[in-house]
């Protein structure tokens, strides 16, 4: 099924136990108006699966990307095949991307791009990150990384050459 908005705020919130998107959540913006903020959680399993995609993208112009957030207290997994995005308009700069869990899994894609305005953001929120002096990869980032609490950023950034990994509050 699909929920579509047109820059309102989507909420599948507060589930106990498992909150699960295979379709489509849309709080897309339009010409002028800025995408809104569409967010799923629980508290032990959030799944984002195959198919499953929440859009908060801006459309046309002066419209900024929204947010698209992924939660849950216990584990979240943003499977293959599944997509968050929230990208700018025409216009418009990029939004937020979520993915928040005391453990997770993240094999989908994110889009935050904005061809007329700023790149927007991907938050990855887990529990603990350990970031660890050393080079265990091949030098291209992961296809797929699982974290939990502690985190390990050495094997999911590309760690050969002058890389940058930026920590914020």
């Amino acid at each position: 099924g699909s929920v579509q908005t047109n820059g309102d705020t989507v909420t599948l919130g507060g589930a106990e136990g498992v909150a699960i998107n295979e379709g489509r959540i849309a709080v897309d913006g339009r010409a002028g108006v800025n995408a809104g903020a569409a967010r799923v959680d629980s508290t032990q399993l959030t799944l984002n699966v195959r198919g499953g995609e929440i859009t908060a993208d801006g459309k046309g112009a002066a419209s900024n990307g929204g947010e698209a957030r992924l939660f849950s207290r216990g584990t979240t997994v943003f499977g293959r095949g599944s997509k968050l995005s929230a990208r700018g308009g025409d216009t418009g700069d990029g939004g937020l991307v979520e993915v928040s869990g005391n453990k997770f899994v993240i094999n989908g894609t994110h889009d935050v791009s904005a061809p007329g305005g700023r790149a927007g953001t991907m938050l990855i929120d887990p529990a603990t990150v350990s970031i660890v002096d050393g080079c265990a990869c091949t030098g291209t980032l992961c296809d797929s990384f699982t974290g939990g609490s502690p985190f390990t950023l050495d094997d999911c950034v590309p760690c050969c050459g002058g890389n940058t990994v930026t920590v914020g509050k």
